[in-house]
């Protein structure tokens, strides 16, 4: 009996590891056969960069950085979902400002997100809001003339109309970058 025991547990452990069919063995002797079903484990996981043109110039608490940030491919197939597990933000000036990233599982067309204005979201927008991942001023290592602030395991999970996905950051302090280009923002999503 023991022994039919953990034939039958083995046989459902490779069943799922492998995703193929499996015959089990009863204490009768009867097959009994698990439909072929493939299960997936874990999704694929995407790691996404974008680089916002941002103003070469001073920001303020409040004001968005970069605009309107599309994510695209943020899920494999129209309407799926997915779960922001984490963010890196590159930060070529050495400015180490504290931002909050709002993320939106759809476009969030009735407010206007415009680099370098206070961002104000519109009311109709706050039902796609994903969440936000607060990036603090100690999240940022430091090198000689740049720095890189990472926030783990934040567990947003969401579901898109389309693959893409939307994003603003939103200045927490004051800042002054001395290009264009000084930022990157870096989203890991896991991908059902």
């Amino acid at each position: 009996m023991r022994n039919s025991i953990l034939t039958t547990i083995f046989v459902l452990i490779c069943s799922v590891a492998f995703a193929s069919p499996a015959v089990l063995y009863g204490s009768n002797n009867q097959e009994k056969a698990i439909a072929s079903n493939p299960l997936t484990i874990g999704g694929s996981t995407g790691i996404i960069s974008v680089d916002p043109t941002i103003y070469a110039g001073a920001y303020t608490t409040g004001m968005d950085i970069g605009g309107k940030i599309t994510i695209a491919n943020a899920v494999t197939s129209t309407g799926g979902t997915g779960i922001i597990n984490s963010i890196v933000l590159t930060d070529k000036a050495k400015q180490n400002l504290p931002v909050d990233v709002v993320f939106f599982s759809s476009d969030p067309s009735s407010t206007t997100i415009t680099d370098d204005f206070t961002l104000t979201v519109a009311d109709a927008d706050l039902v796609n809001i994903i969440g936000s991942i607060p990036v603090s001023s100690l999240d940022y290592i430091n090198f000689a003339d740049n720095s890189v602030a990472t926030v783990k395991n934040q567990g947003l999970s969401f579901s898109s109309t389309t693959t893409t996905i939307y994003a603003a950051v939103v200045a927490r302090g004051s800042a002054t970058y001395a290009s264009t280009s000084d930022l990157r923002l870096k989203v890991k999503i896991y991908k059902d």
